[in-house]
């Protein structure tokens, strides 16, 4: 679409100097008598009422620059334009021009082959304010048909409840271009719809939106419709989203009426440089589960050649995606998903200063941790720049190949209890942060606290299928593995290395450069005595079978296994293996300061007396698959798996002026020294 047709668009978005003002009905009995009066310039103004009209369209503009408004007062009942189910409501196919604006009607109960609200044709340029598209109905457009080089403003309008058979419930754009600010979209369908129609629009134009929200897709004939569920469906041309909401924000409170029961909220299939959404929310649901759906189509957002600043993206639907993207730029951006399911689903994309948030694992209904063990991000060839990854009762990790991390943090991350039981070696190595599982990566200036998992490297996994990956600068803290006494398929009970790896496992090829593993710790336990003990094995990193592990300049202190590292491997130099932990280094900045004391302080009082194996336990699940509350942490002088409180020092599992003491003897220990 020629930017110039953009440009003539906004500029008719001023008023013009009306020549005359036409009154319906005091003048004119209907609206298509004052037009046929008109010249170009004049105002037909229309008092309340409801206006119908003969043959194939209510009003017919004739290639005339008009007016056309509203007489009634803010607020009042708007005059209506009735198709009453047999014709379309206005027609505009003849070049109408700048100039030709419609202020503060209803267009409803329309009928036509397309464009059944509004048909405008190639080469006009109408301007529609204030009006109410509800009931059309059309083979394609329900409520509006923009064709070729055709440029329309929508300022403040509300399309309900519109119909396009094969798709375009609302719109349908054709290779021209939509100027759409504060307009909302809501319960539109299409009920015969082919694949990766819009629900709401269907655009291979240049669709301009502002603060637009777009609610629910009714899905008249459910076996017919996945593509139809999409609000927007944009392939070709461009489009640019500021400041628009896509779907609710609260699944118990829905935005609009429609049934939410949605594959997509938005397809968006372009070239590179021509889309990009802006502080925008996609927030998808699906009502009535269906089986038949595919959980690699149901997402909250499928797009390629991308650009997302400041969005969020969220799916409450299981076995759901909220991102798929291709190619894409992220900025400054959040994806949620709510229950199983995975976050982000990223190919070749750029990924800066975001955070990826995985679903909920329990499910009341059985008492246990039923759903599959979905990562919050599944990538290939992406980068990830200065982003956060964290969970809660979640199952939260980015597993893929050939990847970059830098800058990032994964925090309170864990993979399920029911991982470990799946059968299989594969299904037995979880990690609950990071799972390469192939080609060549790096993870640089990473931050990996917290992360819990059983039976594997809570927070990195490396593959027999990796290449290579070089872990540089990065640091490893309070991370915990699990193990059950039972083995998975083709494993030896007495191989000391399943009981390795309380922060990383690796069987495929790693260098370890620079970093720091303090605190990260490994238990077994029986699942009939529930008895726990310390790990046979390292404490930090397991090298398995097969693998080729270099560390350099590497410190890892605490822990509570007999070795830094279990396996064989290759010590590069200026590592240190037995060096204290600085504990009282809270944010982990390298120091321990002022920063660190304001933690503590914060903390003042708190107390803990929750032991893991009576924190938040399924219907007695073993220790490994409880939650610990959030106030509580592992006590790193204890060495039974007890919950200590956050900036307890002490372990006496109260936050006081003991633990305060203990921090200031600390006071400027340099913790950094390592990298």
């Amino acid at each position: 679409m020629p930017a110039v047709l953009v440009c003539l668009l906004i500029a008719g978005l001023g008023s013009m100097s009306a020549a005359d003002t036409l009154l319906v009905p005091k003048e004119f009995t209907t609206i298509q008598a004052a037009v046929d009066a008109a010249v170009d310039g004049d105002t037909i103004r229309v008092s309340a009422g409801v206006y119908t009209g003969t043959g194939g369209s209510v009003v017919d503009f004739g290639g005339k620059a008009i007016i056309l408004e509203s007489a009634v007062a803010p607020g009042d009942p708007k005059p209506v334009v009735d198709g009453e189910g047999e014709r379309r409501c206005l027609l505009l196919e003849n070049e109408e021009p700048l100039g030709t604006q419609i202020r503060g009607f209803q267009l409803t109960n329309g009928l036509a082959l397309s464009g059944a609200g509004a048909f405008c044709g190639p080469f006009t340029a109408p301007v529609f304010e204030d009006c109410d598209f509800t009931d059309n109905e059309a083979i394609t457009g329900g409520a509006m048909l923009v064709g070729v080089q055709t440029a329309v403003a929508l300022v403040d309008c509300r399309f309900l409840r519109n119909t396009g058979n094969i798709g375009g419930g609302a719109i349908k754009l054709t290779e021209g271009a939509i100027l759409a600010s504060d307009c909302v979209f809501d319960d539109n369908a299409c009920d015969q719809a082919f694949e990766d129609a819009g629900g709401a629009i269907e655009s291979n134009g240049t669709l301009l939106l502002s603060g637009c929200w777009f609610g629910g897709i009714r899905l008249e004939y459910a076996p017919n419709n996945f593509g139809c569920s999409n609000a927007i469906t944009q392939t070709g041309g461009g489009i640019r989203a500021v400041d628009c909401r896509f779907g609710r924000n609260d699944p118990e409170q829905p935005d609009f009426t429609g049934s939410y029961e949605s594959r997509t909220i938005l397809v968006c299939n372009v070239e590179p440089g021509q889309a990009t959404f802006r502080n925008c929310s996609f927030n998808g649901w699906t009502t009535g589960f269906n089986e038949s759906y595919l959980p690699s189509t149901m997402s909250v957002v499928s797009a390629t050649n991308s650009e997302f600043i400041e969005c969020f993206m969220s799916q409450y639907s299981e076995e759901a995606t909220a991102g798929v993207l291709g190619d894409c730029t992220v900025v400054d951006s959040s994806f949620q998903q709510e229950t199983f399911g995975v976050a982000l689903a990223a190919t070749s994309c750029s990924i800066e200063g975001s955070s990826m948030i995985g679903g909920n694992l329990f499910n009341d209904s059985c008492g246990f941790i039923c759903g599959p063990d979905f990562p919050s991000v599944s990538a290939a060839a992406t980068q990830f720049r200065n982003c956060t990854i964290s969970g809660g009762t979640v199952s939260a990790f980015i597993q893929g190949a050939d990847l970059l991390l830098e800058n990032c943090e994964l925090r309170s991350l864990r993979s399920t209890w029911a991982s470990g039981i799946n059968g299989g070696n594969d299904t037995c190595r979880k990690s609950s942060a990071l799972d390469l599982s192939g080609g060549d990566s790096v993870v640089r200036d990473c931050l990996f606290h917290r992360c819990v998992t059983l039976r594997g490297g809570p927070a990195i996994l490396v593959r027999e299928q990796v290449s290579s990956c070089l872990i540089e600068r990065c640091r490893f803290i309070e991370n915990e593995v699990w193990a059950p006494l039972f083995f998975c398929s083709g494993e030896d009970p007495d191989d000391e290395l399943i009981y390795g790896g309380a922060a990383i496992q690796v069987f495929g090829s790693l260098d370890v450069v620079d970093s720091l593993f303090q605190n990260n710790r490994g238990w077994s336990y029986s699942t009939e005595t529930d008895d726990v003990w310390p790990l046979q094995g390292g404490a930090a990193i397991l090298a398995g079978k097969g693998s080729t592990l270099t560390v350099s300049g590497t410190k890892i202190c605490g822990g509570n296994g007999p070795n830094g590292i279990v396996g064989a491997f290759t010590n590069k130099g200026g590592n240190d293996f037995f060096g204290p932990c600085c504990n009282a280094d809270f944010n982990f900045d390298g120091v321990v300061d002022g920063a660190d004391m304001a933690e503590l302080l914060g903390s003042w009082g708190s107390s803990c007396s929750v032991a893991v194996d009576e924190a938040f336990c399924v219907n007695g699940d073993p220790p490994g698959s409880c939650w610990i509350p959030v106030a509580c942490r592992f006590d790193v002088t204890d060495p039974g798996p007890y919950a200590r409180l956050s900036y307890d020092l002490n372990g006496d599992l109260v936050v006081d002026g003991e633990d305060l003491t203990i921090l200031l003897s600390s006071w400027g220990e340099n913790c950094a020294a390592v990298f």
